[in-house]
Parts: C-alpha cells; sequence; structure tokens
C-alpha cells in the first residue's frame, strides 16, 4: 500500500503537467464556418471566357494551392479559383475536406485550355491533368460545359495573373 501511495504522489506532477498542455491545444480544427469565406490576403484576377465574365481567387502559394477551397460552403455562380504554378508540369488534385461540387480546368502555358474534369466532392480520387500545366481553374460543377468551355480554347488575361 505504501509503495503505491508514493507512486502516486511521485506520478501526480507528470498527470497534471499533461493535463495542463492537453487544455492548451485546441479540440477541433477551425470551424468550418470560418473557412467559408474568400482566403483573406489572396489576391483577384478578372477573367472573361467566352464573353462570360469570372472573379478568381488568386492561389500563388503553396500554402494557397494546399488548402484551395477546402472547408468552404458555398461559391458564387461566376466565382473560382485560379492556382497559379512556377513551372509547367503535369498536375493532380483531389477534394479531401472540399464539399462543392467542383469542375476543373487545366490550363497550359500559353492559356490554353489542356482538358476540363467534373470532380466528387470529398473524396481523395485522383483528378489529372492531360499535359504540362501551369494554371487550373476551379468553377462550380458544371460551368465549364454550362459555358461551352473545352479542351484548346483560350483563357484571355490568365498569363497576367498575379
Amino acid at each position: 500500500m505504501k509503495r503505491s501511495v508514493r507512486f502516486f504522489l511521485l506520478a501526480l506532477p507528470f498527470v497534471l503537467s499533461s493535463c495542463l498542455l492537453w487544455a492548451d491545444q485546441p479540440l477541433s480544427s477551425p470551424k468550418a464556418s470560418d473557412d467559408n469565406q474568400p482566403s483573406p490576403g489572396l489576391p483577384n484576377i478578372k477573367l472573361s471566357i467566352k464573353g462570360k465574365p469570372i472573379i478568381a481567387e488568386v492561389a500563388n502559394t503553396k500554402a494557397a494551392r494546399e488548402k484551395g477551397m477546402m472547408f468552404r460552403k458555398t461559391l458564387g455562380e461566376n466565382d473560382g479559383m485560379l492556382f497559379v504554378f512556377l513551372d509547367s508540369i503535369p498536375l493532380n488534385f483531389w477534394m479531401k475536406n472540399s464539399s462543392i461540387p467542383l469542375s476543373i480546368a487545366f490550363i497550359d502555358e500559353k492559356g490554353i485550355v489542356l482538358n476540363v474534369l467534373e470532380m466528387v466532392p470529398l473524396t481523395e480520387d485522383i483528378y489529372k491533368s492531360s499535359g504540362s500545366t501551369k494554371f487550373a481553374l476551379e468553377m462550380n460543377k458544371g460551368w465549364f460545359v454550362k459555358n461551352g468551355i473545352k479542351p484548346g480554347d483560350p483563357i484571355p488575361g490568365v498569363l497576367e495573373a498575379p
């Protein structure tokens, strides 16, 4: 009995300090409502594709590209996100933590659409560009088809993205 009391008294400071450290940690990830708004600090670009105006947030940093549209609940009808990469390479995207159904257009270094894909929300399915890609534009699912945008179409203004 004496040994167990001594062990308890010796262990108590470690248990308490662990509890205090744990209490400082967030209990959950940031609320979806916090991330539902456009990302602060991301530049916007106005594009027009076949006469249809778009306002796209520009994800031109590694952190912005990794977050993308994760945790958002809504997206305006003609709003999107333009991903800008330093080099033109084959790209893969997924929809982990992205609950908005999206379409993606992969765009080469000349501003020409390579391929358009419809993506399934909240999956880790891989969506691949059909070649070397410098830009990717995400819009609401079906937006490209609805507006007649297809491979080979130019995206004016995309080369001026910050």
